[in-house]
């Protein structure tokens, strides 16, 4: 996994700051294959979405549950 994705909310793609991923273990012979216990997600929506649906891809739950994909503010000067 990259950096850049493990501070990420995994619904709408804005990055979360605070994130601190917990773990289990390392994944050897346990269902969480090595992914954090604990999901990045920026909000109570979000966090919503991520359970809803499982069997859904990440973009189909965002997508079902109205949330907008997160879109980077355009820097000044550029």
């Amino acid at each position: 996994m990259e950096e850049h994705y493990i501070n990420t909310c995994l619904i709408c793609m804005k990055p979360v700051d605070n994130y601190e991923p917990e773990y289990c273990c390392n994944g050897h012979e346990c269902g969480c294959r090595g992914y954090p216990t604990n999901p990045c997600v920026c909000s109570r929506e979000c966090d919503d979405a991520l359970y809803d649906d499982i069997g859904l891809t990440m973009d189909q739950r965002r997508i079902k549950a109205g949330i907008d994909l997160y879109q980077q503010p355009n820097k000044q000067g550029d």
